[in-house]
């Protein structure tokens, strides 16, 4: 689309039309991408908090990860509304970057072995004599962190797909649509 001379409104009109249709599938994907990065900001914030209580390092480690990438994922969120193709590969590489946080958090919770716990052996163990606590404490272990990883490489790895699949939408929508109408597009959505 070439750009307009003044006073010709007609076409202005249909440039702002065809704008607004190129962008309204962007504007649903970076709704997504802000409500997920607040949402790990939060979360992060959290296991900051009780890291903090336990003390316990990598709680601490993944909560500062899930922050960050969730700001990235709010930035992100906002440069592919502006119509920047490198937007939606950055948005994928902050899914990307939790899954792997999360994924060493599992490995190294799975690798050592869970504390033993004298009061939950003493309270199984009387009530079911004979019954290794040890044993069911390392199943139920395995369990958790096998399952969060397990949902983790499903949940991550498919938004790290969908956001890569924006990139030609935005890509199109940066070559079509002139900056001016961008700029007006994003001033009456702001």
């Amino acid at each position: 689309m070439a750009d307009l001379r003044p006073g010709d409104e007609a076409q202005a009109a249909d440039v702002l039309r065809r704008a607004a249709e190129l962008r309204q599938p962007l504007a649903r994907i970076a709704k997504q991408a802000r409500f997920y990065g607040a949402s790990y900001i939060v979360i992060g914030g959290l296991a900051v908090v009780f890291g903090l209580i336990g003390p316990d390092l990598p709680s601490l480690l993944v909560g500062a990860a899930g922050c960050a990438v969730g700001i990235m994922e709010r930035r992100d969120a906002g440069r592919l509304l502006r119509g920047e193709p490198s937007a939606a590969k950055g948005l994928a590489r902050a899914e990307l970057l939790l899954l792997a946080v999360v994924a060493v958090y599992c490995a190294f919770n799975l690798l050592r072995p869970p504390a033993a716990d004298g009061e939950l052996e003493q309270a199984l163990g009387g009530a079911m004599p004979g019954m290794d606590v040890s044993a069911m404490q390392a199943s139920l272990n395995t369990a958790v962190y096998v399952s969060v990883l397990l949902i983790t490489v499903l949940v991550q790895g498919l938004l790290a797909l969908k956001y890569l699949r924006q990139r030609a939408a935005v890509e199109r929508y940066a070559d079509e649509v002139p900056q001016w109408a961008r700029d007006t597009l994003e001033s009456v959505a702001d």
